[in-house]
């Protein structure tokens, strides 16, 4: 799977400015979102990926890996910081007895429930059936 080289381009000066104004506007040193998204992780897959019927990956969250350092002068600071958040994937207790699989492509499912089955999007087949903790 090919990833992007975010460095490839310069940033336009408009972009510069852009940029500056949302770095003097937030601060991206206040880590709580950063904390809340990683509350609660119960279970993650080592590599989130889907695969075609011949075994080729398609999608993958490894593609994003990117992600892990600082905005690049051409990216909205926000929106990197952003999509960082979204790259935190697994099975996570959102608060007791709730539960949230996040960074399955673009969904999430939330559940209440005594056990917790997980579905192969693409054909529908079980994946994990698991208890939570506290059932």
């Amino acid at each position: 799977m090919k990833v992007t080289d975010v460095s490839a381009k310069q940033p336009t000066e408009q972009t510069v400015a852009a940029n500056e104004e949302v770095y003097a506007l937030l601060d991206l040193s206040d880590e709580r979102e950063k904390e809340c998204a990683q509350k609660g992780p119960l279970a993650a897959p080592d590599a989130l990926e889907i695969k075609d019927e011949n075994g080729k990956i398609v999608w993958s969250q490894t593609a994003y890996a990117f992600l892990e350092g600082d905005a690049p002068d051409t990216a909205n600071p926000s929106l990197w910081r952003n999509a960082q958040l979204n790259h935190i994937y697994g099975l996570f207790e959102v608060t007791d007895g709730v539960y949230q699989v996040r960074g399955v492509i673009t969904y999430n499912y939330k559940g209440k429930r005594k056990t917790l089955k997980l579905k192969d999007i693409k054909d529908g087949s079980d994946l994990k059936e698991s208890a939570p903790p506290h059932a």
